[in-house]
């Protein structure tokens, strides 16, 4: 009985000591490894998101470069085709070829007539008015070869017209003609 009196006298103290240890454990886990568990789950999102960033950094580094090449090819390419623009001085020479071409393709010119120079920023745009008559497979000739032979020029009009109980196949047609030709220099740059 005395050992049974024994332990039955310390259960107090047992049981105080087992809520002091409970009391420590929760403050050591809630003040300590708590506060350690979350800071490396933060860790491990900020290292994630990190991670993420520099592969999304690495993909536009390449894109960048794969641009820059782009860059630099187009950069060369337009330095070795570069589209020179004439003076509008050489309008009557222009005039000149573009009929000289369409005779060469078989073309009737009827009425060839520049209008008034339109400035822009960067270049000057000069309609030409191009009147006349032919097949249609001479005017396709001659607008193919207009694009080649000049192309500094676009067409803003083109019509045809055929008659079909005219068995040579000859119709008119009319173009109007945008030619861009290089900006008039100011009296300040002469």
């Amino acid at each position: 009985m005395s050992t049974n009196m024994t332990r039955w006298k310390f259960w107090r103290i047992d049981a105080a000591g087992a809520a002091v240890c409970l009391a420590l454990s929760l403050a050591l886990y809630l003040g300590a490894i708590r506060p350690l568990i979350r800071n490396h789950d933060d860790f491990v999102d900020q290292k994630a998101q990190l991670d993420e960033q520099r592969t999304r950094l690495d993909e536009m580094n390449l894109t960048l470069k794969a641009y820059r090449g782009q860059y630099e090819t187009a950069q060369r390419e337009l330095a070795q085709g570069a589209l020179r623009l004439e003076s509008t001085s050489n309008v009557n020479r222009r005039l000149a070829d573009i009929s000289a071409l369409a005779v060469s393709c078989n073309l009737k010119i009827n009425e060839i007539q520049p209008g008034r120079a339109v400035p822009t920023p960067h270049y000057q745009t000069v309609p030409i008015h191009l009147a006349g008559n032919g097949t249609y497979r001479t005017c396709t000739a001659f607008l193919h070869k207009l694009r080649k032979s000049f192309p500094d020029t676009s067409i803003s009009l083109l019509e045809l017209a055929g008659n079909p109980s005219d068995p040579s196949g000859m119709g008119t047609f009319r173009l109007d003609l945008q030619w861009h030709a290089s900006p008039e220099l100011s009296t300040a740059t002469r």
